[in-house]
């Protein structure tokens, strides 16, 4: 990956780059070390290695699943004019002019920060670069407004039903130009992957696991002319350099009307979403692109989950593994409530060391969705405490920007954000807390304000209500359909080292890649 052309030296010649020594097996924290000076010199470099010259290395998503809605009951939230928190009206909560949501994430040891709301709209370029340089990558998602929500419009109550290839490349085209991709054409430097759909097998339609085995093939149908319709976008814009990964985060459902792991959490949806990349003419499209070659070179599975840390090997990744050699797969969102983090975490980041595939999680989420209401408040880390940091003018509304407070948990022993931060290496920087200090306790709501609220549909315009995160009843249906009597939705990201010939295959790569750039 490289970095804006004022950022490198003028000359960086392949001759200066030391000699790499080996490596003893014991040496894991100098092998990681060692990586991420490698990664810097690269990207100081400007040189981009040819896809699978450093086959053997993987980035291991340590992600936080970011949705900071700025109110805190459910008739404010149905209020909002939108529900897209990285564009430029937002900057007030994520800048560090702000109340440094990125810089509180960087510290703690992430390097990935899921998204959720997109209004293709709005410019996202000023977030992606603060992204870049707290050293976070971003997991975007498209919004659920064009799949099932537009009116008239959207992709599923067509005529053409379930081609969305209409709807999605007008969009997908307008992130492109408002920050997704730099001048020269290439992607933004801090773009990781995009979610063409979130939990599509809970809204593509929302019987897609449950009912006909129609159902299924629509929901794959859906997914399959949208990543062309995306795919389509690029090719108009004439994109180039290192591409971005896709995925589609599914559920932790079991998929009943799939054709295959009908008793298996999550594999059956990948399966049939499989099975349309490679035979697109079975669910009866046509596609522009070759999508069944950048399926093999550029996607990602994904899903979604709660359960513990130990459900995983057995549940999921055993069958994984074979079904899908070639694939990685991360946790879009991630987090079991009332375990103790730090243990639980610790589980499935070793799963992630064991399993070459799986490369990370996403832990969910940055901060309490108070508007959501009862136990969808449970998994936020950081609550909000009654001092403003700031205030926002978001598309014409002044909102206070509330400064953060870390959430107790009582099993960790200390506080969520810090039982995260541990596991992932960092620390919360108390100095970006309430008061400076970190001791303030998140504010709590009367139970008055938790009643459940219908949210007026005359209300929500643009992208409002694009994903899971924005509508309670979305997680609610998304957690019954868990496997298991404890599982429910929320997962993603990972991280893993090199070994010592990964790592000097990658510099014997990284200095043919220099001489090239010489030449």
């Amino acid at each position: 990956q490289s970095i804006s052309a004022r950022e490198r030296p003028s000359r960086f010649r392949a001759a200066a780059v030391p000699k790499l020594p080996l490596l003893p097996r014991r040496s894991r924290p100098l092998a990681a070390g060692m990586a991420g000076r490698f990664a810097r010199a690269l990207a100081l470099s400007g040189a981009v290695l040819a896809p699978g010259a450093c086959a053997g290395t993987r980035e291991v998503m340590k992600g936080i699943s970011y949705g900071p809605t700025p109110v805190t009951i459910p008739a404010a939230a149905s209020q909002l004019p939108e529900d897209d928190y990285f564009c430029d009206e937002a900057a007030p909560m994520w800048s560090s002019s702000g109340r440094g949501d990125l810089r509180i994430m960087s510290s703690m040891g992430a390097n990935l920060v899921r998204l959720y709301g997109n209004d293709p709209r709005n410019k996202h370029g000023g977030f992606l670069d603060e992204a870049h340089t707290e050293g976070l990558r971003v997991a975007v998602g498209m919004s659920d407004w064009p799949f099932y929500q537009q009116v008239p419009g959207n992709c599923k109550d067509a005529a053409d039903a379930f081609n969305c290839f209409t709807q999605i490349k007008p969009l997908y085209l307008d992130n492109l130009k408002k920050g997704f991709l730099r001048a020269d054409k290439t992607y933004h430097p801090a773009l990781r992957v995009v979610n063409v759909l979130n939990e599509p097998d809970l809204k593509m339609p929302p019987t897609a696991t449950t009912g006909a085995a129609a159902g299924a093939k629509q929901m794959a149908r859906s997914l399959i002319s949208a990543f062309d319709a995306m795919l389509d976008a690029e090719r108009y814009l004439g994109v180039t350099g290192p591409l971005v990964n896709f995925t589609a985060t599914f559920s932790y459902a079991v998929c009943m009307a799939c054709d295959r792991f009908q008793d298996s959490p999550a594999l059956g949806q990948m399966a049939q979403l499989d099975d349309a990349m490679r035979h697109p003419e079975k669910y009866d499209y046509k596609p522009k692109n070759d999508i069944t070659s950048a399926y093999k070179a550029r996607w990602m599975h994904s899903f979604n989950t709660q359960n513990p840390a130990t459900d995983l090997q057995h549940q999921f990744l055993d069958s994984y593994n074979q079904a899908f050699p070639a694939t990685p797969v991360y946790i879009g969102e991630y987090h079991r409530v009332d375990a103790n983090q730090t243990e639980d975490l610790d589980t499935i980041l070793a799963a992630v060391e064991s399993n070459e595939l799986f490369v990370g999680i996403s832990f969910f989420e940055y901060t309490v969705s108070y508007y959501k209401t009862g136990s969808e408040m449970d998994f936020g880390m950081f609550g909000y405490g009654n001092d403003t940091v700031k205030t926002m003018d978001y598309f014409g509304q002044e909102l206070p920007v509330k400064c953060l407070a870390p959430v107790a948990s009582p099993p960790s022993g200390t506080t969520m954000p810090e039982a995260v931060a541990r596991v992932y290496g960092g620390h919360v920087d108390d100095s970006l807390m309430c008061g400076g200090g970190g001791s303030v306790v998140p504010i709590t709501l009367p139970s008055s304000t938790l009643a459940p609220v219908t949210l007026p549909t005359t209300t929500t315009t643009g992208f409002l209500a694009s994903t899971s995160t924005t509508l309670a009843s979305t997680s609610t249906t998304s957690r019954a359909a868990d496997f298991g009597p404890d599982a429910s939705a929320k997962s993603a990201a990972a991280l893993a080292l090199p070994s010592r010939v990964a790592l000097q295959a990658c510099l014997a790569a990284f200095v043919s890649a220099l001489a090239a750039r010489e030449r």
